[in-house]
């Protein structure tokens, strides 16, 4: 059993980990399969409702989720005027990774998709219902994981040492 304020064993990240390893251990496999399930569930709900909606759907697959975000977190560091552009064959524009990652029709259906929580248990009274149990359970990861003495005690001793204190 660990403290609030210390790092279980199960969390080893250093200098040599990738972005993915460094995503992967906010994002729990619980996380990431809930997610999974509830975008696959509101397609499916928006396609009874809307028979000819997103016709050649196919449910979202572990890796496709993987590959849906690292290109969503990508486009926060590479900046585009529209989403269409990640996809340009024009040299001025062209981004390889994201054609040869995932075709545009398929990024924007998931996307569309994107869901947290099952929308029959909807909860009018609270604003916050549509992420479900997302963003509790990503906030409880970040308490179980980050080590605030260790990051504050790092953080202040820099600042510190900046300001001449």
């Amino acid at each position: 059993m660990h403290s609030r304020f210390n790092q279980p064993q199960e969390f080893m990240l250093d200098d040599t980990s990738s972005q993915l390893q460094f995503l992967k251990s906010f994002l729990t496999d619980n996380i990431i399969q809930r997610i999974l399930r509830e975008t696959n569930r509101y397609s499916d709900q928006i396609r009874q409702s809307k028979p000819h909606a997103m016709p050649d759907w196919t449910p979202v697959t572990l890796d496709e989720l993987w590959i849906f975000l690292g290109l969503y977190f990508l486009m926060g560091i590479i900046r585009k005027p529209s989403m269409k552009d990640y996809w340009s064959t024009s040299p001025l524009l062209t981004t390889p990774v994201f054609p040869t990652a995932m075709s545009r029709n398929r990024f924007e259906a998931i996307l569309r998709s994107l869901h947290f929580a099952d929308n029959s248990r909807g909860d009018a009274q609270n604003k916050l219902w549509k992420l479900g149990s997302f963003l509790p359970d990503l906030v409880k990861t970040f308490e179980d994981r980050v080590n605030l003495g260790e990051f504050l005690g790092s953080h202040c001793s820099w600042q510190a040492q900046s300001y001449g204190v």
